[in-house]
């Protein structure tokens, strides 16, 4: 009886064998997050989407529906160190993709193969090509040799695809296989599409769009001229990319990490570079001794790139840009579970960037009554809104004009969107106000006075002067709508004409939580500074000036109105400006 180290098939037999007649502890599992990818809505919110590949002990995939997956992620704006802030599980959609279609880039090297052994090869591609179209996937060829080709692209005609396997030959050259892996990827890439993708209705339909992806390498030899390292002649000129072992952990389709199998045969293999470049990129590492055990390894994995439990979830708006996410997930199928935690870098889509945005928040963060939540999302997407960058350095400045009045307001919004991920500096204003080179270096400055409007013109200046640099501003604080005393307009950067600073509205006195209540409302449009928290609304507690937009610029996102009073009109309580460059 001929022994190899791993006969995906024989090895399945015997783990459905034991799942009958074996307790279910003896079974063993591997999973593996890998395709994390990005999206939108219809909406514009983030979504993002996980697959989960789950084999048993010889690497063969365990069918989708078999068990269940748990799903933590979390998304970090600096860096693997953190801090990372945790994605609501009540907005994950979950998905089983069975033997849906896929792209798959096969990658052979046979290199150091005699006739018989590229025999044994070519039949194993079949099978595994078979396998894809059959489910209405495509494949790509690429023969690995002292240089690599593309032996066939992507494509679903069965026919174009057996010629390129027929056409495979035995050479006993050099190797350059990690340019083979490369170019297999760029098959993948290559392909167009007449219309652009369409936004998904919800996480759920966006997992159900996604096309699975993957190379799957087969060698049974070494890496040894991917940069002509052995040899260079007008025969075997290459592509001029000398491609690194490293330079392959970060292929990517569509902005999603390609899995890469790999399957290694006899002794004369890199295993444990193999096993790396799998492991890195989501896939898996088989290792064969015996030729013979090629054909239904190359068919067995070939169907492990297409089954998969799917994760979709929406992401909180103000977490966007090329972002690092840390996934944790556990499979467990009766007594059998595996967890394992992974790091990924995602291009998180971000709204459309404008230089010199404005947003005007007439609000008390501590006077609201609703929740933290709620609040500190208003204060995430505002930042996000009027950042030029995808990842801003934020300051936050506490007008020095405050008299006390709930001073510790701007600290605790600096300290909370710090905690949050963001790079954020806190500022209090000197007597003679900030200039120019306090507020060089960041994207976005939020000035900010809880009670009172602001003193001293040389600040303004110095705003206004960023804006039309463009750094995003923010001014907040229900008294922001003015100068103290009138002593400068304020309207150039909030779009606002002031009327009165609205300790009386409607008849009814409102101050520092005295008498009545001021009802805020959020608007219902489609505003990024309103993602996640459109229509919702709060009582507030003090004072809130009354004040008109000018006739053109400020977009007003949230009114006012005096809670229980009839025939009230409401006020602009949050403005949102984007100059015209």
């Amino acid at each position: 009886m001929r022994k190899h180290h791993h006969s995906i098939l024989t090895l399945l037999a015997i783990v459905m064998l034991a799942a009958c007649h074996g307790p279910k502890s003896e079974r063993t599992v591997h999973s593996t997050a890998q395709q994390v990818r990005a999206g939108t809505n219809q909406d514009g919110e983030v979504l993002l989407g996980v697959d989960v590949l789950v084999t048993d002990e010889g690497g063969a995939s365990v069918p989708c529906g078999a068990g269940t997956v748990q799903m933590t992620i979390e998304i970090s704006r600096n860096g693997p160190e953190g801090p990372w802030v945790l994605v609501d599980s009540d907005s994950v959609a979950t998905d089983c993709v069975e033997a849906g279609a896929g792209d798959l880039a096969l990658v052979l090297d046979n290199s150091g193969s005699t006739l018989s052994d590229l025999t044994v090869v070519q039949e194993g591609a079949r099978r595994a090509v078979r396998s894809v179209l059959d489910a209405g996937g495509r494949v790509s060829l690429v023969r690995s040799s002292t240089d690599s080709r593309v032996w066939s692209p992507l494509t679903d005609e069965p026919a174009s695809l057996d010629e390129a396997i027929d056409g495979m030959f035995v050479t006993n050259g050099w190797t350059a296989l990690w340019d083979g892996v490369r170019m297999g990827n760029e098959t993948l890439g290559s392909v167009t599409f007449d219309e652009a993708p369409t936004a998904a209705a919800d996480p759920g339909a966006f997992c159900a769009s996604t096309r699975k992806q993957g190379v799957l390498l087969f060698t049974d030899g070494q890496e040894n001229n991917s940069a002509h390292q052995k040899l260079w002649s007008d025969a075997y000129p290459g592509d001029g990319i000398d491609t690194t072992l490293e330079d392959l952990f970060g292929l990517r389709v569509n902005g999603a990490t390609t899995p890469i199998y790999t399957i290694g045969l006899g002794g004369r293999t890199d295993a444990a570079a193999l096993e790396q470049l799998a492991t890195a990129t989501g896939g898996r590492y088989v290792h064969v001794d015996e030729p013979n055990a090629v054909e239904s390894v190359l068919a067995a994995v070939g169907e492990s790139f297409r089954s998969a439990h799917r994760v979709c979830t929406t992401v909180p708006s103000h977490l966007c840009g090329n972002l690092d996410v840390r996934v944790t997930h556990r499979y467990t199928d009766g007594d059998v579970e595996f967890e394992q935690t992974s790091l990924h870098r995602v291009d998180l889509p971000c709204e459309a960037r404008a230089e010199g945005r404005v947003a005007t928040i007439l609000l008390t963060m501590k006077a609201t009554e609703t929740t933290e939540d709620v609040m500190m999302t208003l204060v995430a997407n505002t930042v996000n809104w009027v950042s030029p960058v995808d990842a801003p350095r934020v300051l936050f400045v506490l007008d020095d004009f405050h008299h006390g009045e709930l001073a510790d307001d701007t600290r605790t919004l600096y300290e909370r969107l710090a905690a949050a991920g963001y790079a954020a500096e806190y500022l209090e204003e000197p007597p003679s106000g900030i200039a120019s080179e306090d507020v060089a270096g960041f994207d976005v400055i939020w000035m900010s006075n809880p009670g009172y409007p602001m003193d001293d013109a040389a600040t303004f200046a110095t705003l206004l002067q960023a804006s039309e640099a463009g750094a995003g501003i923010v001014l907040q604080g229900d008294d922001m709508s003015w100068a103290y005393g009138q002593a400068f307009a304020t309207t150039p950067l909030t779009r606002l004409d002031h009327v009165d600073n609205g300790v009386v509205y409607c008849e009814t006195p409102i101050d520092n939580g005295r008498a009545g209540r001021y009802r805020v409302t959020l608007g219902e449009q489609a505003q990024p500074i309103l993602a996640g928290i459109e229509g919702s609304s709060f009582l507030y507690g003090d004072d809130i000036d009354t004040a008109t937009p000018v006739a053109e610029g400020a977009e007003v996102v949230a009114w006012a109105t005096v809670e229980g009073a009839t025939d009230c009109p409401a006020k602009p309580v949050i403005t949102a400006f984007t100059p015209t460059r």
